[in-house]
């Protein structure tokens, strides 16, 4: 019986919908289910909530990937959302072996400094990571092999 009702008044609207003088309509209930009518209906003033998720990042080293010990060595990276803006203001870590440091981005989503590296000759881990910014950005961290030489 249900089935019926609602066929009849499916029938009645999409009749009403199609013999509009200019633009044709047809409501929304037909098309989504309950969430999606009360968000496209603009006759329905009910309110749904939904949640907002934190965008992706993609943070990428840009720095060298070779040094000596003892000597001022430059690590950057690029911190972006996940539509390629780059994203300003936020503290990027630089680890190398046991010695870190840590830069903010500028305004191209480039964080740059110098670090001088007192480990011995060898090949380190290099890791270059933000954490993101809560109800925001989701954090992102890449790695790379860094060689510290005599050189």
């Amino acid at each position: 019986m249900f089935a019926q009702a609602l066929d009849t008044q499916f029938a009645r609207d999409v009749r009403a919908g199609l013999t509009q003088p200019e633009q044709k309509t047809l409501p929304c209930r037909y098309l989504y289910d309950e969430i999606g009518s009360a968000l496209f209906d603009a006759d329905n003033s009910a309110t749904v909530p939904f949640a907002v998720s934190e965008m992706a990042s993609k943070i990428t080293y840009t720095g060298g990937l070779k040094g000596a010990p003892n000597k001022s060595t430059a690590v950057s990276a690029k911190v972006v959302d996940a539509l390629g803006r780059p994203l300003a203001g936020y503290p990027v870590t630089f680890v190398i072996g046991s010695q870190s440091v840590t830069a903010t981005t500028n305004s191209s989503g480039v964080a740059a400094t110098q670090i001088v590296l007192t480990q011995k000759p060898g090949f380190y881990p290099l890791t270059a990571s933000w954490a993101g910014d809560s109800g925001k950005y989701q954090g992102d961290s890449t790695s790379a092999q860094f060689s510290l030489n005599k050189k």
